[in-house]
């Protein structure tokens, strides 16, 4: 197996994260890192510059990950591709359209792979219930809500993460992993988008919020707030199908809890989830209908059919059980992170090496990510 060089341009706490997770692949070595002030000692054996133009300009490397502020990606992502580089970029793709353009012009003249860093793609958890989307196994996926709280401790005024001219803003800079995570699942495009946020001053936008409607149906909201104390930064995941309400906890998922309505084949699908609890089960003629209180009037449209049926979206479903519980991964997140980023890294070593080969993420998805977040800002 060929093992391709790699160089690392911006060595920031991802980008040392980024450093610890290559160096589990076989496939690739880490031989030089660039930064203008790396926070961290540079490890023995690997060629430190201090512009990213002469690490891309080294002959020997041959994979070029990006891990700098989004203003910076598309001018090093060009002219690392330009120089017949291979690039890894962080999201964002770019902080605009015409930028992100720009870089999905030049990957296809370079004859070059380039893979922005959607790594959530290859998560477990998310692989389940994009398989549930497409084969509508628990009916059609009808909403997601995004919640994110995040700690802005780490974050004085002067960051760059607060500058739009650098960042973005909170849609694009960090939004936009969760907008391309409903893209990927629902497979659908955007019809409608609207956004909302709250400035603190002048400077610090710490809460958003976008909308998007998709021409399948599915209704999607991403809220993200940037103004909590660290104790209580968290994300939730909320799926809900005809037939099922999924939750995923964590912005790296590591456990969840779900409430549907099975028969014998669909029931089977839940055991796909990891150390699968269920605590509720309950044959559904057994389940009292709690859409309306007492007294309030004939519920005869409510009721089902048959003992076994069930009416949700303007149609009719077989079910037999009401089943809960909850589900969890038994890794660690920095576990979990490595290993989706790694996966992410085989697709990409695949790609560069079968033209064939159809990469689970392509540059269109940045640009179409970073496009709604634009439209919601």
């Amino acid at each position: 197996m060929k093992k391709y060089k790699l160089g690392l341009i911006g060595y920031g706490g991802f980008g040392q994260f980024l450093h610890a997770a290559w160096v589990q692949n076989k496939a690739v070595e880490l031989t030089a890192i660039a930064d203008v002030q790396p926070k961290q000692e540079i490890p023995d054996g690997i060629t430190f510059y201090h512009n990213w133009e002469k690490l891309i300009n080294n002959p020997s490397i041959e994979i070029v990950s990006i891990a700098t502020p989004p203003a910076t990606h598309a001018e090093i992502a060009c002219a690392a591709l330009e120089l017949e580089k291979h690039v890894l970029l962080e999201k964002p793709m770019a902080t605009s359209l015409s930028d992100a353009q720009k870089i999905i012009d030049v990957t296809k003249n370079s004859n070059r792979v380039l893979m922005i860093n959607y790594m959530l793609r290859f998560h477990p958890l998310i692989e389940i219930l994009e398989d549930w989307t497409q084969s509508a196994s628990f009916g059609r996926l009808r909403r997601i809500s995004v919640e994110n709280y995040a700690q802005d401790e780490s974050l004085p005024k002067n960051h760059w993460f607060w500058d739009q001219t650098q960042s973005g803003g909170i849609l694009v800079e960090h939004a936009v992993h969760f907008i391309d995570l409903v893209n990927y699942i629902s497979r659908s495009n955007p019809n409608h988008v609207s956004g909302t946020s709250h400035w603190r001053n002048e400077k610090q936008e710490d809460q958003a919020l976008v909308t998007v409607r998709y021409e399948n149906g599915l209704i999607a909201t991403h809220y993200h707030d940037f103004s909590r104390p660290g104790f209580f930064e968290q994300t939730s995941l909320l799926f809900v199908f005809d037939l099922a309400q999924i939750t995923l906890n964590g912005w790296i998922p590591l456990s969840g809890h779900f409430t549907a309505l099975v028969n014998q084949q669909t029931k089977k699908e839940l055991g796909r989830l990891p150390q699968l609890e269920i605590n509720q089960n309950v044959p559904i003629n057994e389940v009292d209908n709690l859409s309306r209180p007492a007294g309030w009037g004939d519920i005869t449209s409510l009721t089902p059919k048959s003992s076994s049926e069930v009416h949700s979206g303007g149609k009719y479903y077989q079910v037999d059980k009401l089943v809960s519980g909850r589900f969890a991964l038994s890794k660690t997140k920095g576990e979990i992170y490595g290993e989706v980023l790694n996966y992410l890294l085989t697709d990409f070593i695949t790609a560069i090496e079968n033209p064939g080969h159809h990469p689970r993420i392509t540059p269109l998805d940045g640009y179409n990510s970073l496009r709604i977040a634009l439209q919601g800002r």
